[in-house]
């Protein structure tokens, strides 16, 4: 009678836990991205700044929101720029809150961003995208934006772009 009471509190138990592990997604994965206005007009060409880097995100699930610590790292320029070896490093880190929606989770934050090796100053940047968990597979899709207005040589420039991420979710 032990023995059947032990298996039947320790499957009770190992359901619980299966149910309680995902709590966390651990994501990273590459960005591919456009100046907003540029993929917008479609007016794509050899002036037009786009960027790569990459991404990290922990998310914890709360019930129907999730919350994630961020990293984020961009190379933007134009053709020319990498021509000329003249690409603006972009590093971000911050929050976001999105909501925990069966595969697609649509989230928004904030975070501190500064452009390396440049006289640009630091600043906040708006995080703004969607992500898609491909089922089955640990692959993520999804769209990802940002907004900034850093200070360079007195002026505040207008840094808006978007881009295309692909990611493993553990």
């Amino acid at each position: 009678m032990k023995k059947v009471a032990s298996l039947i509190l320790a499957g009770a138990i190992s359901v619980s836990v299966a149910n309680a592990l995902p709590f966390v997604d651990l994501e990273a994965g590459g960005l591919v991205s456009l100046d907003l206005e540029s993929a917008f007009s479609k007016d794509i060409s050899l002036g037009s700044s786009f960027g790569f880097g990459g991404y990290a995100r922990a998310w914890f699930k709360t019930g129907f929101v999730k919350i994630a610590p961020f990293f984020k790292y961009e190379n933007t320029g134009t053709a020319v720029d990498t021509f000329l070896g003249n690409r603006l490093n972009n590093i971000q880190y911050g929050g976001l809150i999105g909501l925990n929606i069966p595969i697609v989770t649509p989230y928004v934050g904030a975070g501190f961003s500064q452009f390396l090796g440049d006289d640009i100053d630091w600043n906040i940047a708006l995080n703004y995208g969607v992500k898609v968990k491909i089922p089955i597979m640990p692959i993520t899709i999804g769209i990802d934006g940002s907004w900034q207005r850093p200070k360079f040589a007195g002026v505040h420039m207008n840094v808006n772009r978007i881009g295309v991420t692909l990611g493993v979710q553990f």
